[in-house]
């Protein structure tokens, strides 16, 4: 009987491992795919830059994030067009803040991703996102003039734009790609 009980179980696991394959949109996987491999190719070019950017505001939101969560306070975010960035903050736990920016990225990414891949909410999604980011950059991306605060007012804005007058097709194809 344990035998037997064993190759059900081998069985049933292999069906159902079966199953989920054949619940795969494989249309989607190759367009992932596809737009995985298209924004690496033109990871260099200015075409990219702007979601380049986008990233460095997520990264240093992430570590303000984590030190407000921890007990903080984000004093300022800065990034310039160079790609670098910086989040001051007091308070919070130090070792969290710090390994946040990375992970935090990553987070967003995935989130963003997985939404974008299993709901049909992006367009709502894109307005979050953007309405979001205005948020955050009206409270805390400082000096008030600068390339940092320049970018991601307009990011914000048009993120929530997008959401607003394009149709779910084009939104869906943004936050893949801003997710990936």
């Amino acid at each position: 009987l344990s035998y037997d009980a064993s190759l059900g179980q081998f069985l049933l696991c292999r069906r159902s491992f079966a199953q989920l394959l054949s619940d795969v949109h494989w249309t989607k996987v190759g367009l992932l795919g596809v737009l995985f491999v298209a924004v690496n190719c033109l990871w260099d070019t200015m075409l990219i830059y702007p979601l380049k950017i986008l990233v460095v505001f997520f990264h240093e939101s992430s570590h303000g994030l984590v030190a407000t969560l921890t007990g903080g306070r984000i004093v300022r975010i800065e990034f310039e067009h160079n790609e670098g960035g910086v989040c001051y903050t007091t308070g919070g736990n130090r070792f969290l803040t710090l390994s946040a920016g990375y992970l935090g990225s990553l987070i967003w990414g995935g989130m963003i991703l997985t939404a974008a891949s299993h709901t049909d909410f992006d367009r709502y999604i894109s307005i979050l996102l953007g309405a979001v980011t205005v948020l955050l950059s009206l409270a805390y991306v400082r000096p008030l003039l600068s390339f940092g605060s320049t970018f991601s007012l307009g990011a914000g804005t048009a993120l929530a734009l997008i959401g607003f007058k394009l149709p779910l097709e084009i939104n869906n194809m943004l936050l893949v790609i801003v997710g990936d």
